[in-house]
């Protein structure tokens, strides 16, 4: 599963690189093609391990069902991320470039998520703000 959170953690900087850009329709279509499949991919790497884990070990697996509970979340957000992407497509570049800091935001927070993921160890403490939402 960290393996999906750092391809997300990829995407989100390939959309940020193509908003700080201005980049041409013809990149945005290759990062849709592209990026996308390497993202699906992962998922549904991820996703054939653990069911492969929960058929090995059973259903009450606690790190298998943490696990996939954060499959169906980085699932989730990538859909999430290409409604983002296709609608920063649209805007003009003056706009895009709004989103540039959120997506630098986004893609350490999933940086963050896929080291955890990896080392089972996710730190809270004194990792984020209040809020939740901006990196310290």
């Amino acid at each position: 599963v960290a393996d999906v959170w750092a391809s997300l953690a990829a995407y989100a900087r390939m959309t940020q690189s193509l908003c700080a850009d201005e980049a041409s329709t013809a990149d945005w279509e290759a990062q849709a093609r592209g990026g996308r499949g390497t993202v699906r991919v992962a998922i549904e790497r991820a996703r054939t391990t653990l069911m492969e884990t929960v058929d090995t070990r059973g259903p009450s697996s606690g790190p298998a069902a943490q696990n996939l509970l954060r499959l169906e979340a980085a699932d989730q957000l990538f859909a999430t991320l290409i409604g983002l992407s296709d609608r920063l497509e649209t805007l003009p570049p003056h706009q895009r470039l709004l989103a540039v800091p959120m997506l630098r935001r986004l893609r350490a927070l999933l940086v963050v998520l896929a080291r955890a993921t990896e080392t089972e160890k996710l730190d809270r403490g004194g990792r984020f703000d209040r809020r939740g939402a901006v990196l310290r």
